[in-house]
């Protein structure tokens, strides 16, 4: 990692790692993960890996209750509607004056327009690859 306030010479993209504990999949302790990406310009890894993580977001996206107990952990408010409208989740009563949201395991993701699914990404609080810099290699 950059231990300084001058650029870095490198930025590496990491896969973050997750782990199963037979319920869910979750992120480990630790930060990091496979290095898969490098580059020497910032905007070029950042760019690659908001492609790489919405990329694994549409490959996972009916998997998704995996990496989370309650939808609402995982997404913003719009991305819930989202959800909602497409009714990929559906509300299962109220607990503690907020709805308790159900994912829909018979929704039909390959319906959902393009458009809407960029909308729920950026709903989407779940990372699956980061960016990290570098000053030395």
């Amino acid at each position: 990692m950059a231990k300084n306030k001058r650029e870095a010479n490198l930025y590496v993209i990491c896969e973050s790692g997750f782990e199963y504990n037979d319920e869910i999949y979750h992120r480990p302790e630790s930060e990091g993960g496979k290095p898969v990406f490098a580059s020497a310009d910032r905007d070029v890894a950042e760019a690659k890996c908001e492609d790489m993580n919405f990329k694994f977001f549409l490959k996972e996206f009916g998997e998704l209750r995996s990496y989370f107990y309650d939808v609402d952990e995982q997404f913003t408010d719009k991305g819930i509607e989202l959800l909602k409208k497409h009714k990929v989740v559906t509300v299962d009563g109220m607990y503690k004056s907020r709805e308790t949201l159900q994912w829909n395991e018979n929704a039909r993701f390959q319906d959902i327009p393009m458009d809407d699914l960029k909308e729920i990404y950026k709903g989407c609080k779940l990372v699956f690859y980061e960016v990290y810099p570098c000053d030395q290699v």
